[in-house]
């Protein structure tokens, strides 16, 4: 049980995955509102 994420390092790693997350879906709210209005 060596390998055992700290507390530390596994908020790290959880922080990077919301904040891909978040900007994943931004871009997709951004692009689905432009295509929205082109389609307009």
């Amino acid at each position: 049980m060596k390998n055992q994420l700290t507390p530390i390092e596994a908020r790290k790693r959880n922080t990077k995955i919301t904040i891909w997350t978040c900007s994943i879906a931004i871009v997709a709210l951004v692009s689905a509102v432009v295509f929205a209005m082109s389609s307009m």
